[in-house]
């Protein structure tokens, strides 16, 4: 049985060397190849989970930032009219979005490696199976942090530069922070030729002109553009569902 550090090539190699001339070395088949695939196809599902929270994070942080930003406008309004600068409110918004972002990624981190020692003991039950137990590897934890303070910023930096665009006066006002804008027609024609192009690449990957992991870019890709064109099919499908 070989640890998760070994590779089977090398192993047989090795184990070659000292056989007899008359015995030879191979992988086990029926049950081992079984096993692979279906280790190959929880691998390739869980890639993409990962890639899919990572892009949702964003928009669901982005989200959450710019409510805070708008129930707090009249606050920092008071700020900017006391002498703040729109600089000093910025790095105010990103220092609050980094020590969010620093105890959400901490959390995570934690959480993601209990789930992964329950999904391990899963897998070991249902292929009977010696599936390697995960371990806390630091450079990895450092990454997932850094990964989740990166979401972070890209999230914060549309919250700041909207935070930099409105004046006192607009921020002590009643009304709406901006007039309603129009979804410019290139975003759609944008986001309808993305999802066209993830389309095609998950039916080359569905007749295997491409390999397996192009999924997950062609996922990630189709997500976006339904995200991209969606404020444009909110406003008509309101009014359907108004009359």
């Amino acid at each position: 049985v070989l640890s998760k550090k070994d590779s089977a090539d090398r192993a047989r190699q090795a184990i070659a060397l000292v056989l007899p001339a008359d015995l030879r070395v191979q992988l086990p088949g029926g049950r081992g190849s079984a096993v692979e695939e279906m280790l190959r196809s929880t691998q390739l599902a869980l890639d993409f989970a990962a890639a899919l929270s990572l892009v949702m994070a964003i928009f669901i942080v982005l989200n959450t930032l710019r409510m805070n930003f708008h129930e707090r406008r009249r606050e920092l309004a008071v700020l900017r009219a006391l002498g703040a600068t729109s600089r000093q409110v910025s790095r105010l918004l990103l220092t609050e979005a980094l020590s969010v972002g620093l105890l959400g990624a901490a959390v995570g981190v934690l959480l993601g490696w209990l789930v992964a020692l329950g999904l391990t003991q899963a897998m070991r039950r249902l292929l009977q199976y010696e599936v390697p137990t995960p371990e806390l590897d630091l450079p990895m934890v450092a990454l997932a942090v850094a990964v989740g303070e990166t979401a972070v910023l890209v999230a914060a930096y549309w919250t700041v530069r909207q935070a930099r665009s409105i004046t006192p006066v607009e921020g002590m006002s009643e009304g709406e922070l901006r007039p309603r804008e129009r979804i410019p027609i290139r975003n759609v024609v944008t986001a309808l030729i993305g999802w066209t192009i993830a389309a095609g690449l998950l039916m080359a990957v569905r007749n295997e002109l491409l390999a397996s992991v192009f999924a997950i870019p062609a996922g990630l890709l189709m997500l976006a553009s339904y995200l991209a064109v969606l404020p444009a099919l909110v406003g008509p499908l309101v009014g359907v569902g108004r009359r």
